[in-house]
């Protein structure tokens, strides 16, 4: 497996390139009209959001690799701006409306009946024979008084990793797109809210992306929170929004240096080969295929039932 790290400019932001062969991801299993895979596929990895920003404003300056118009139809896009200034801004500003239709999505999913999760939180027991603290009220009252805590055992995974495929082909509305960030953050605060910490990467997919007749499949990742963080719904709206979609992460399409191909390629949903590579050995939960709260629900059903202890 060739790999290369690419730099900024500036120096300021990378990415870990890596050419595999398209078979280990499972590209080239259906048979398209006009796009074809490749042997090979690049993975683009980014370090995080603001390096993936940075070197897809220098994909977008690129006219030798990259001709896409940004600001032609943002119906289409999700949003209007101007300039690509513009759009770097709003990466890192947050979009009120977008915020406002997620929560709104969200709200919609968590008044289902949803399955809840096992609670493996610690909580406050209190008991008659023993504990870490007496409470001497409780004593005189003829109450336990003895105070320990204790946490539900399960058998399943602490850290739950989640796994979402952004954007669609051209024909998908942009608005749909925005029900796998509302699904993958409405199952984030579900398992957080039980004791479990979550972990969470996006990922794009797609066949002939570049005019490369030996590696014109791409894979492009950037994790957005680590088990450890707390949910930053800002930034999360702004990373799976059809806009951002529909001009960073195209732009971040460059980094190989190879030049895109006309109307990039077409999407590829999620295979097993890739959720593998992106997440070795972590059973990780995979929102794709989701474009509407019928979707949604069903997935998060699915889900979020794989914690539940009977």
């Amino acid at each position: 497996m060739e790999t290369q790290v690419k730099t900024s400019k500036d120096g300021t932001a990378s990415a870990v390139v890596r050419v595999v062969p398209s078979e280990l991801l499972g590209f080239g299993r259906k048979a398209r009209l006009w796009q074809r895979s490749t042997p090979f596929a690049y993975h683009i990895e980014f370090n995080g959001v603001g390096d993936m920003v940075r070197l897809a404003t220098e994909g977008a300056s690129r006219s030798d690799l990259y001709s896409f118009d940004f600001f032609s139809d943002p119906v289409w896009i999700g949003r209007e701006f101007k300039t690509f200034a513009e759009i770097v801004k709003a990466t890192d500003t947050v979009w009120t409306h977008g915020v406002d239709r997620v929560e709104e999505m969200s709200r919609e999913l968590e008044r289902e009946e949803l399955p809840k999760p096992t609670v493996i939180k610690r909580r406050r027991v209190w008991d008659e024979a023993a504990g870490d603290e007496i409470d001497f009220d409780r004593y005189r009252a003829a109450d336990p008084y003895f105070r320990d805590t204790t946490r539900t055992r399960t058998n399943g995974p602490r850290v739950i990793t989640i796994i979402i495929q952004l954007g669609q082909n051209a024909w998908m509305d942009s608005d749909a797109l925005f029900w796998r960030g509302a699904l993958a953050i409405t199952l984030a605060r579900i398992v957080e809210d039980a004791g479990y910490r979550t972990e969470i990467i996006a990922f794009t997919a797609g066949e002939g992306t570049t005019t490369n007749p030996n590696v014109g499949n791409v894979l492009s990742s950037v994790r957005l929170k680590e088990a450890g963080d707390t949910l930053d719904l800002p930034s999360l709206v702004n990373v799976t929004s059809g806009w951002f979609f529909r001009t960073v992460t195209f732009a971040s399409w460059t980094v190989p240096g190879e030049v895109l191909s006309f109307g990039l390629g077409s999407m590829v949903e999620a295979t097993p080969e890739m959720v593998e590579f992106l997440a070795p050995g972590a059973r990780p939960w995979v929102v794709s295929g989701v474009y509407d709260k019928e979707t949604s629900l069903k997935l998060a059903r699915e889900l979020l039932a794989t914690l539940v202890t009977l």
